[in-house]
C-alpha cells in the first residue's frame, strides 16, 4: 500500500496519541518530524524515502540543533520509520533507519543558577505571579506539568503542605510536599496580592482557582469596520484564575536572561534553550550542596525524592554530580594506609645488605 508522507505522519501522530503517550513527547516528535516534510517534500510517498532523503533531513536538523540533541532527532525518525515498516508502507524497499545507529549524544553540561543568585531572580520578576512561579520552581523543583495544575485549595497554609500531581509512566500520583518557610513567605505574599486583586474586581479567591493563573493578554484585536482588525497594546493586567498559566518556559527564560544568563552558546553561536528545567535542576543542585555542607546523610536520596526520580542514577545525571567520586576524594584526601609513614618503605641499602647476608645478590 502506497501512502503519502504527510498523510502517514498524521496517522502516526494519531496512533501515538491513542497509545496514551505523553502529550509533551508527542509535541516534541511533531516539532522534529515536520521538518522531514520540508527536506523531503509533502508530495513524496513513504516508499520513496531513502538514504538521500534521510541524510538531507539530518543535515537540515543539524543546522538549528546542537550536536547533543541530534540523538533525539534520530530516535524520533526511527520511531516513525519502524511504525511505517510494520504497516508495509515501504513496500519492497528496506526501512532506511533500520541499520542506522543512533549518534552518541555525549554528556551535555548545563548551567546552574547559584544559590546566591536566586534572590536576584526573584527581584527580576515583572509581576508578583511571576515571582511566585520562580519560588515554586526553585524550592519544590517542579516540572511545568506539575506546576500549572495546582489549585489554591491544594496549598495547606496551616500544615505547610502542598499537593502536587506527578505524572509518571502514564499514571498520575499525588505527592503531599513540604512547603518550607522561605517558600511559605513567598506564597503568603503572593496570595495576599491575589486576594486583593480579585476583591478590587468584585470577586473572591476560591479553592478551585489556579494557584498561578493566566493573565489577560497585553494585546487585542480591534475591528474598525470591514474585515481587517488592528492590533492594540493594552495595559490590562487582570488575572484569569479560571485558566492555568501559559508559556511558563518563556516566563522563566525572561527572568534568567534578566539576571545575565547567556542567550547564545559560546561555541556554536546558537540560541540556548532556557526554561523550567534550568530552574528545577538548579534548585536541586543547590539543595544537594547545602545538605552536604550541613553534613546531613542520604543527601542524594533526599534530592531524588524531591525530583520524583525513579533511580539515584537519574538524579546524579540530572544535577551532574558523581557521589562516588566525591566520597572517594573526601576519604583519600588525608588517608594513610599505615600508622607510621615509613612502615612500608625499606631503605635500599638495608635491602641490599639483607639479601647479601642471605647469600643473594641484588
Amino acid at each position: 500500500m502506497r501512502i503519502r508522507l504527510d498523510q502517514a505522519l498524521e496517522d502516526y501522530y494519531a496512533w501515538y496519541k491513542a497509545d496514551f503517550k505523553s502529550p509533551g513527547t508527542l509535541a516534541s516528535k511533531k516539532s522534529m518530524l515536520r521538518r522531514l516534510l520540508v527536506s523531503a517534500g509533502k508530495s513524496i510517498y513513504v516508499d520513496e524515502l531513502g538514504d538521500e532523503q534521510i541524510n538531507n533531513y539530518i543535515e537540515l536538523m543539524s543546522q538549528t540543533r546542537d550536536p547533543g540533541s541530534m540523538g533525539q532527532v534520530s530516535v524520533a525518525l526511527k520511531g516513525f520509520c519502524d511504525w511505517a515498516d510494520e504497516r508495509h508502507y515501504f513496500g519492497k524497499k528496506h526501512n532506511p533507519m533500520k541499520r542506522r545507529k543512533t549518534p552518541s549524544q555525549g554528556r551535555k553540561r548545563h548551567r546552574f543558577l547559584a544559590a546566591q543568585d536566586y534572590p536576584r531572580l526573584l527581584q527580576a520578576a515583572q509581576h508578583p505571579r511571576d515571582r511566585a512561579v520562580y519560588a515554586l520552581g526553585w524550592n519544590l523543583m517542579l516540572r511545568a506539568s506539575e506546576m500549572t495544575p495546582i489549585r489554591v485549595g491544594e496549598y495547606d497554609r496551616k500544615r505547610s503542605r502542598m499537593i502536587i500531581h506527578v505524572l509518571k509512566k502514564r499514571e498520575r500520583h499525588d505527592d503531599e510536599m513540604i512547603v518550607g518557610p522561605e517558600l511559605g513567605e513567598e506564597l503568603d505574599a503572593w496570595l495576599r496580592f491575589y486576594t486583593n486583586h480579585l476583591q478590587a474586581r468584585g470577586h473572591r479567591l476560591e479553592p478551585g482557582m489556579h494557584l498561578v493563573p493566566a493573565k489577560v493578554r497585553p494585546t487585542t484585536w480591534v475591528r474598525e469596520g470591514g474585515r481587517f482588525a488592528t492590533k492594540v497594546v493594552t495595559d490590562d493586567d487582570r488575572l484569569r484564575p479560571e485558566a492555568p498559566i501559559s508559556e511558563l518556559e518563556k516566563l522563566i527564560r525572561r527572568g534568567l536572561l534578566a539576571i545575565g544568563w547567556p542567550e547564545l552558546d559560546p561555541i556554536t553561536g546558537k540560541k540556548i534553550r532556557i526554561g523550567e528545567h534550568d530552574l528545577r535542576r538548579s534548585g536541586a543542585r543547590a539543595l544537594y550542596e547545602d545538605l552536604i555542607r550541613r553534613g546531613i546523610p542520604n543527601a542524594i536520596q533526599i534530592v531524588q525524592a524531591q525530583l520524583h526520580h525513579e533511580t539515584e542514577k537519574q538524579t546524579r545525571g540530572y544535577i551532574e554530580i558523581d557521589v562516588d567520586k566525591e566520597y572517594r576524594d573526601q576519604v583519600l584526601s588525608e588517608y594513610r594506609m599505615y600508622d607510621e609513614p615509613s612502615v612500608n618503605v625499606t631503605d635500599l641499602g638495608e635491602a641490599r645488605a639483607l639479601r647479601e647476608s642471605q647469600g643473594s645478590s641484588v
